[in-house]
């Protein structure tokens, strides 16, 4: 919870409160236009803000209590995979694991599917053990509500499966029961499915992210496990060879701690490597044709990457003791480049809408380039000025038919953020990198009359004085 109201709501965060909080009607239409996520956690946020009221702090507390109930979690399931030590050390990479932290403290589904996954996945590993209606239940319950709260708790399903097909002679008998628990869990789901499937258009807003390449995997594997992300960075690099280098360390020590012929080394690798691996690669090779491919998304592939790399833990003890201090080393030092670099500050909206309340006069245009920056700006905007919308999806309006007779023009724009592996920021912007065909001429012709300009995290804010007429 500490500085969990420091930065601003980034245009995601925005989107949660703002949906979270308009009219029934006007809720299930915004989320049906957007189709990217179920309703779930629009659901429970909805519901949260009406006991606490809105604010940053009542916004992101949902994702702190959520990130916080996954530690106890993902120490049962190592303890029951393993044993106590194996639970203690993936407890405490969770703990400081700097990619669940950031999102911890983001009003976003990525803590609660994080939850949500690792109950699914204890729910799952105790119904192999102990096949039965009550863990059935459990898991039935875990999945549904997964299920709508993000579609990627889909794959999780599948990995269920594939562990249940690769040892089936083990757990034919509980195929029934898992197929139970499916059947019962994508009820509450159709209605959803149905209304998106019927929807006018049928599209999905992800056009935003980039196709994917080779690099995507191992980046993926050094932002999980310490938030290293950028392929310009030595520091990735460096983490991608401590991940792949802890993971085998990892691997040989399960398979010595059981003992080479042992039966439950299998089923322990099967289960974890599955769950790292196969989201990962299913969603990977699905992007070849529609990229999908956005790490956040891939937190629920989280735990399992924490459990292999707890198992160095398993080593002899003063080798154990030490490869798991340096792992949590590396995590610290994420956690400190989060709260010191500028490369992990939010679109600051709050900052954008204070500067132009400071500054604005009555008769002044206030022109917000899309309509999405326009939620996030809106949030914070408390002038009085009327904002007016530069583009909506892929129409943009002239901004002569906007400005009317006003002489000072303000302009807000959220620069470029295409965040496959990124937290936030944004690349160095200006006007002059605006390339819409409409209102790139416009901003040529009249950049003599530019007053003033204000770079912010993520936001790029104008003041032109225009000529009398």
């Amino acid at each position: 919870m500490w500085g969990l109201a420091r930065q601003s709501l980034w245009f995601d965060e925005a989107f949660s409160a703002t949906v979270a909080g308009v009219g029934w009607p006007v809720f299930w239409t915004a989320l049906l236009v957007d189709g990217v996520h179920p309703p779930g956690y629009y659901l429970l946020l909805r519901g949260w803000l009406a006991l606490t009221g809105p604010g940053e702090f009542a916004l992101r507390f949902p994702s702190v209590a959520a990130a916080t109930v996954s530690i106890p979690l993902i120490f049962q399931i190592g303890r029951q995979l393993h044993s106590r030590r194996l639970g203690l050390a993936a407890a405490a990479l969770l703990a400081v694991n700097p990619f669940a932290w950031w999102y911890a403290q983001e009003a976003r589904m990525y803590s609660l599917l994080l939850c949500l996954t690792l109950f699914s996945g204890y729910a799952f590993w105790q119904l192999t053990r102990r096949p039965g209606p009550k863990w059935t239940a459990l898991l039935a319950g875990a999945s549904a509500a997964g299920f709508l709260i993000h579609y990627f708790l889909l794959a999780f399903s599948l990995v269920q499966f594939v562990y249940l097909l690769v040892t089936l002679k083990a757990n034919h008998r509980v195929l029934r029961w898992w197929a139970a628990s499916q059947a019962a869990a994508i009820v509450p789901f159709l209605p959803w499915a149905w209304a998106v499937a019927r929807r006018e258009g049928g599209g999905f807003g992800i056009n935003w992210i980039p196709p994917v390449t080779v690099a995507d995997l191992p980046l993926t594997l050094a932002n999980l496990a310490f938030a290293a992300h950028r392929p310009d960075w030595p520091v990735t690099w460096a983490s991608v060879l401590l991940v792949g280098g802890a993971v085998a360390l990892g691997v040989s020590a399960v398979r010595r701690s059981f003992g080479a012929q042992s039966k439950a080394t299998g089923p322990f690798l099967w289960w974890v490597g599955l769950w790292l691996a196969l989201p990962l690669l299913l969603v990977w090779f699905f992007s070849l044709r529609q990229p999908l491919y956005v790490d956040r998304y891939f937190i629920l592939s989280l735990p399992a990457l924490l459990l292999l790399l707890a198992c160095v833990r398993l080593l002899p003890k003063r080798r154990g003791n030490l490869a798991l201090s340096i792992l949590l080393l590396a995590s610290g030092a994420g956690l400190l480049r989060m709260h010191i670099e500028p490369e992990f500050t939010k679109e600051d909206w709050r900052a954008a809408a204070r500067t132009v309340q400071a500054a604005e006069q009555p008769g002044d245009a206030l022109i917000v380039r899309s309509v999405q920056s326009s939620i996030a700006f809106g949030y914070y905007y408390r002038g009085v000025l009327t904002p007016q919308t530069g583009s909506v999806n892929e129409q943009t309006f002239p901004p002569e038919s906007l400005i009317g007779d006003s002489r000072r023009v303000w302009l807000v724009y959220r620069r470029p953020f295409r965040p496959t592996h990124a937290f936030a920021g944004s690349a160095p912007f200006s006007w002059r990198d605006v390339d819409d065909p409409v209102l790139g001429p416009w901003l040529n012709a009249h950049r003599n009359y530019l007053a003033d300009e204000i770079t912010l995290p993520g936001v790029y804010v104008t003041r032109y004085q225009l000529p009398a007429r």
